[in-house]
């Protein structure tokens, strides 16, 4: 059960004993390290951790409805349409907007030229969804092995996702023809969100994430 957290006490005093609910989409990037790093900073807070795992297309409803008390980490484009999620202020990981595809044309996948292709996207991605406005055939799939499965099929001209996505899927599928356009399209820095009820958590949060930079000696922005 998704525990409502306006109990806890904030600034340097500790909310024990308490549970707080995060959104995970499964099927964006390999983010556990995130979460690892998330879950060390509650503890510090004497808050557990329990992780709900959906599809990025459920996930951030989930979490700016308030059915779970935040999202594992999102890019600050989601903020103009989630307004009820607030932004923990300290990066967990730097991703790189890419363009995949099969065509060994490469220089007809960039710029303006994109618009006019095939493009899949994931569905939920406020990011892809802001680069893909305008174009003329969009396809919004469930999964990054729906979008590159159908790119190998010729069903799509392109897919837009994180570099790191490929090496994802290539664990378990075969890579085949597909390509990366090595010139990002733009990077994106990804923050952790806590729905709007639990806005007392983020200075305790915020201090204990930049705390455990400082004791390993590794920024969580990069």
């Amino acid at each position: 059960m998704v525990l409502a957290l306006s109990a806890c006490l904030v600034a340097s005093q500790a909310c024990a004993d308490r549970t707080i609910v995060l959104a995970l989409s499964e099927n964006v990037l390999p983010v556990e390290k995130s979460a690892e790093i998330l879950k060390a900073a509650y503890a510090a807070l004497d808050i557990r951790v329990e992780l709900v795992r959906a599809p990025r297309s459920r996930t951030l409803v989930l979490s700016s409805t308030g059915q779970v008390d935040g999202e594992v980490v999102a890019g600050r484009a989601i903020e103009a349409k989630y307004p009820s999620l607030k932004r923990v202020d300290v990066p967990l990981m730097t991703i790189e907007m890419t363009v995949f595809t099969c065509s060994a044309d490469l220089s007809s996948f960039r710029g303006a030229a994109l618009a006019s292709k095939r493009v899949g996207r994931l569905a939920g991605a406020v990011v892809q969804e802001n680069i893909t406005k305008g174009f003329r055939d969009v396809w919004a799939g469930e999964s990054f092995e729906e979008l590159f499965d159908m790119l190998k099929l010729g069903r799509l001209d392109a897919v837009i996702g994180a570099r790191q996505v490929l090496e994802t899927y290539g664990a378990d599928n075969e890579i085949g023809c597909i390509r990366v356009i090595e010139e990002p399209i733009l990077s994106v820095r990804l923050y952790h969100y806590l729905h709007e009820r639990n806005a007392e958590l983020i200075p305790s949060i915020r201090s204990a994430l930049m705390e455990l930079s400082s004791q390993d000696g590794a920024s969580t922005g990069h």
